[in-house]
């Protein structure tokens, strides 16, 4: 399948239960450069939604310049087998949390498996297992303080590459987790 399997935007609400599946994707097009878009909304995935077998693209991109960190987008699920010459996983003065029970496990990078720039957050409270690339990286390119927030029972492991990069003022604070 090519294109975009979700495109959130304007203060909407995009669910994902614990019996969806998305997969079987591939980024070639151009025009699809991320399988979930969300822009000033809220992504919500539950413990046994996946997203898997994605070629050539993001799996979740997240924008939420503007709104004073409003939104988030939530995995409690699976995102695993992401492919991309680019990230797994991008934030642009957003918040993207790994829940307790999110897992983001066996996917390659072009550089960064989650990747946040300019203003953004992230919250890791789950796990992120044996992909290849910077497992994290923090980068102020052009404005707006980057943080990421690393909890107890958080695990970062089996990565092929850095495990965190903080760059440019970014903070990254470990509360636990290993």
């Amino acid at each position: 399948t090519t294109g975009v399997a979700i495109h959130g935007r304007g203060d909407s609400d995009v669910i994902l239960t614990s019996s969806c599946t998305i997969s079987d994707f591939d980024g070639t097009d151009p025009a699809s450069n991320f399988i979930i878009g969300i822009y000033g909304s809220d992504l919500d995935m539950h413990k046994g939604a996946t997203i898997t077998d994605i070629q050539n693209a993001m799996a979740v991109y997240m924008d939420d310049v503007g709104n004073d960190y409003k939104h988030k987008v939530l995995i409690n699920g699976t995102v695993s087998d992401v492919n991309t010459r680019g990230v797994v996983m991008r934030s642009w003065y957003g918040h993207i949390e790994i829940g307790p029970t999110g897992v983001v496990q066996n996917c390659t990078s072009g550089g960064q498996v989650l990747y946040t720039n300019n203003g953004s957050k992230y919250t890791i409270s789950g796990k992120i297992l044996d992909n290849t690339g910077t497992a994290i990286y923090l980068a102020n390119q052009s404005g707006g303080r980057v943080y990421a927030v690393m909890n107890e029972g958080a695990q970062i492991s089996g990565t092929n590459g850095l495990a965190v990069r903080v760059n440019n003022g970014s903070q990254f604070i470990m509360n636990g987790g290993e």
